[in-house]
């Protein structure tokens, strides 16, 4: 069954494809993205740890997005750069991190590649770079010996229910499946009022983030 996806993020994925044959994004990646995109709130984006720059283009295509802006600590080199989108090259753990907020921002399969020790820097500058909804998504109880965990680049850290209520206080949440190991996908918006970490489906997530949408 051929994958359907937002216009948006076929466009970019298409792009991608030309500009890089060899390389194939697996569809349970283009499926997350087509999820990620649908969370978008308000007029501006950031999108951390961009990659080969599929989810950062798709946003700069779509009707609402006015600005975005894609940022990570070196560029891959099979990134497709995108007009009108503004590149800042830096670390989520730089001290100075003082980027501009964005009504979302997006972190997207990077804090699993930091070590325990570096959440809260990072959330913290994540959070301060948020004026509307952070979306941050992870693997999920992810077996152990973790992947390439011995080797630069690998991930560095699990994520069960515990720690991911622990990091996300007054988040929701729902999975992506994917072969072997599911994403879990995080928000946190102003005008979700959790009192505790939630798991809902993912269309009750939808619905929720739809209805912080049509505030002011």
């Amino acid at each position: 069954m051929t994958l359907q996806l937002g216009p948006e993020l076929d466009k970019a994925h298409t792009e991608f494809q030309k500009s890089s044959s060899g390389i194939k994004v697996e569809d349970p990646d283009l499926r997350r993205m087509d999820f990620a995109l649908q969370l978008m709130r308000g007029r501006s984006a950031l999108d951390v740890g961009i990659a080969w720059g599929l989810m950062t283009n798709a946003l700069a295509d779509m009707h609402k997005a006015r600005k975005v802006t894609a940022l990570d600590i070196s560029w891959h080199s099979k990134l497709v750069r995108k007009k009108g989108v503004k590149y800042v090259q830096k670390s989520l753990l730089d001290k100075n991190f003082n980027l501009e907020r964005h009504d979302t921002v997006y972190c997207m399969e990077v804090i699993e590649h930091l070590n325990v020790a570096n959440n809260e820097d990072a959330l913290a500058n994540l959070r301060k770079s948020t004026r509307q909804r952070l979306v941050v998504t992870v693997p999920y109880l992810e077996p152990e010996p973790l992947w390439w965990h011995d080797k630069p680049g690998g991930h560095r850290q699990r994520f069960t229910l515990d720690k991911l209520s622990e990091m996300f206080p007054t988040g929701v949440a729902t999975f992506i499946p994917r072969w072997g190991v599911d994403w879990v996908v995080v928000v946190e918006d102003k005008d979700i009022k959790s009192n505790a970490f939630v798991i809902l489906s993912q269309n009750n997530l939808l619905d929720l983030v739809a209805n912080a949408n049509e505030k002011i």
